[in-house]
């Protein structure tokens, strides 16, 4: 079969009158076409983070607020910039441009404490931060936001938070939230980065908040969910690869040489970093005395001799932090540490 090129293009009928911008058109979705031998040869996703963010992508993280989504966030950005692994997944080393909408005045601080953690320092030019809330229901603010991603050719672009930069939006219109794709998908064909925006979450939901949209059009959706000093990540959708499996870390205060902040921190997660006492006791007893066996719900609960309310309370945490699988069913439980050796 013979590919598509512009010499096959079928002239216009003479009688037919076209303005210039619709022939510019024409030629331009014309000769983007492909037949099944020319789609092979499209280039193939490439991973911006292996396994969690991709390369020329439009990605979301989400939380409820206090979440640490902003810390991720920029765990993952100053890991791109400086092209760090992040908890052992290569990184694509490239520039970043990370639009700080809000919380802009703990920044420097936030930054500061993600070199002294990781013992590196960022090199200057490769992380750039925007501190204005640009629009991106406005064309202005889109065209010229486009223009800087074309220009510095980021690999990673952070959206922090979608809520301010799509002030009046009405995130529950399927219209609204379009634009806002539209928009975002604008800077990824102008840049060929990652666009990641942070987002909430509705008060009493686990998912995107607003319309469907946003999920439909995303390549990666992320959820942060936090429990003391633990973050857990869920992915919830990846385009184009397997979901990875929920991740467990930490965000711990860090001492600045004035002042303090915090950063996320990637070594195992310890028994003495899950919070209470009755997790700490029902997570050793499962490792101790039922290792890969596993227990029943009713059988676990009578070995830890706990009140009904407590004991599921502790044990539907352990699930939630992802270090305790349920390997039976809704109805017929058997509960299982997950990654043992991480946790001795």
């Amino acid at each position: 079969m013979t590919p598509f090129n512009v010499a096959t293009i079928a002239p216009h009928d003479d009688e037919q009158a076209h303005d210039p911008a619709t022939d510019r058109r024409y030629m331009e979705l014309y000769t983007a076409l492909v037949d099944a031998f020319r789609l092979d040869l499209l280039p193939k996703a490439k991973p911006l983070i292996e396994d969690v963010l991709m390369q020329d992508s439009i990605s979301w993280l989400h939380g409820k607020p206090g979440h640490a989504k902003s810390f991720i966030a920029l765990d993952w950005a100053c890991c791109v910039a400086t092209g760090q692994q992040w908890r052992h997944h290569p990184t694509e080393h490239g520039k970043v441009l990370y639009v700080v909408a809000e919380g802009a005045q703990g920044m420097h601080e936030r930054r500061q404490a993600w070199e002294i953690t990781n013992n590196v320092e960022i090199p200057a030019g490769q992380l750039l931060f925007l501190p204005v809330a640009v629009q991106m229901l406005k064309d202005l603010d889109v065209a010229v936001m486009a223009m800087i991603a074309a220009e510095l050719r980021p690999a990673l672009v952070v959206l922090d938070t979608q809520a301010r930069v799509t002030v009046g939006a009405d995130e529950n219109s399927s219209r609204d939230m379009g634009l806002y794709v539209a928009s975002v998908d604008q800077l990824r064909f102008a840049s060929k980065a990652c666009i990641l925006t942070v987002h909430h979450e509705a008060r009493a939901g686990d998912s995107l908040r607003g319309s469907t949209a946003l999920e439909g059009a995303a390549t990666t959706v992320i959820r942060a969910t936090k429990d003391g000093a633990l973050v857990r990540l869920d992915n919830t959708k990846q385009k184009d690869g397997p979901e990875f499996d929920p991740i467990l870390t930490r965000l711990e205060a860090v001492k600045l040489p004035v002042g303090s902040s915090a950063a996320m921190f990637h070594d195992p997660v310890e028994l003495s970093t899950i919070g209470r006492e009755s997790e700490f006791q029902l997570l050793a007893l499962l490792r101790d005395s039922f290792g890969t066996t596993g227990a029943s719900s009713t059988v676990l609960r009578e070995a830890a001799d706990m009140p009904k309310t407590t004991f599921h309370r502790a044990v539907n945490a352990l699930v939630n932090k992802g270090l305790v699988i349920n390997a039976g069913s809704r109805s017929r439980t058997c509960y299982i540490v997950k990654d043992m050796e991480e946790l001795q």
